[in-house]
């Protein structure tokens, strides 16, 4: 269990024992502060505690009409422009992961705890990654970047990435607001699905009940000038986006595969294309063959491309 902090504890309080080898969020301290791309990095363990909601602040500071001084406002989450969040454990910040002989930072990891979420702006980006991975959660990067891994080292050399039945991926496209009127409303312009990657260099195990969606924008009517300045009016919307899995060992010791996750990409409008997967399997010397459940998935799911390695 991921530990609790003392009722009534302040940051003034003596840091009890049990959060001395680990960067634990316990809640969303950033709301009101301004920032909208932020990182969280650990050199041993990174815990986001059960129930945590994390967000880019919509907070924004501006000028004063009389000139002279500012105030803040808040702004809708699509019109905060780019954010990011990063998660990383047993990383040493900028300089990346030890990979010493060291059983505290080699075998450390990224948890995310039930019913957690972390949301973006409209093409923001999620980086999670250590030499393990818990994951649960909600995770949504409209039109954005999901990426997912873990890495080997020195003290773990067959890691595993777990992403539990009650976690979803949401990189689904949206439909944006521009700067330009017409009749009265602002004109929305299409933005496709994003990418979502999940990357082990150990195991990835994917739960039944894990839901990973890149599906395109919903349909709308655009707008373009034909030749003669006319104004003419046409169905539009963003396409679905891509997902990629790579691994070194995908199935358990009996042959049956640990992906049993669902991977969603519709499309509304007929005239766009399908979904892309890739799937990469990094050991080479031991026979993947690719599950039947899995392909009959994909394309009920909405996906027409694909890349198998």
């Amino acid at each position: 269990n991921m530990p609790e902090l003392p009722e009534g504890y302040s940051i003034e309080d003596e840091l009890p024992e049990e959060f001395a080898d680990q960067l634990v969020i316990e809640d969303d301290r950033l709301s009101e502060t301004g920032f909208t791309k932020i990182s969280f990095s650990s050199l041993t363990h990174l815990v986001v505690n059960d129930g945590v909601s994390l967000r880019p602040s919509e907070v924004k500071q501006v000028l004063a009409p009389n000139g002279l001084s500012f105030s803040t406002t808040e702004v809708p989450m699509m019109e905060i422009g780019n954010s990011s969040f990063t998660f990383r454990a047993g990383s040493f910040g900028d300089f990346g992961y030890y990979g010493i002989e060291n059983d505290v930072i080699g075998t450390s990891g990224v948890t995310f705890g039930s019913n957690t979420s972390v949301t973006t702006s409209p093409g923001g980006s999620i980086s999670i990654s250590g030499p393990t991975g818990d994951i649960s959660g909600t995770f949504s990067a409209p039109g954005g970047t999901i990426k997912v891994s873990t890495i080997n080292t020195a003290a773990l050399i067959d890691n595993i990435l777990r992403i539990n039945s009650d976690a979803r991926f949401y990189a689904r496209g949206v439909n944006q607001v521009t700067d330009d009127i017409l009749n009265n409303e602002f004109v929305l312009e299409p933005l496709s699905g994003g990418s979502i990657s999940f990357s082990a260099d150990g195991t990835l195990m994917m739960e039944e009940g894990v839901l990973v969606d890149v599906s395109g924008s919903e349909m709308i009517t655009s707008y373009r000038m034909a030749s003669g300045g006319q104004l003419i009016a046409y169905d539009s919307a963003g396409q679905p986006g891509s997902v990629s899995l790579s691994f070194f060992k995908g199935t358990n010791d009996s042959g049956e595969s640990l992906i049993q996750a669902d991977f969603i990409a519709n499309k509304s409008l007929n005239a766009t294309q399908g979904g892309t997967f890739s799937l990469k399997k990094t050991d080479g010397s031991v026979e993947y063959a690719l599950d039947p459940d899995l392909v009959d998935n994909l394309e009920a799911g909405g996906f027409d491309h694909f890349s198998l390695e």
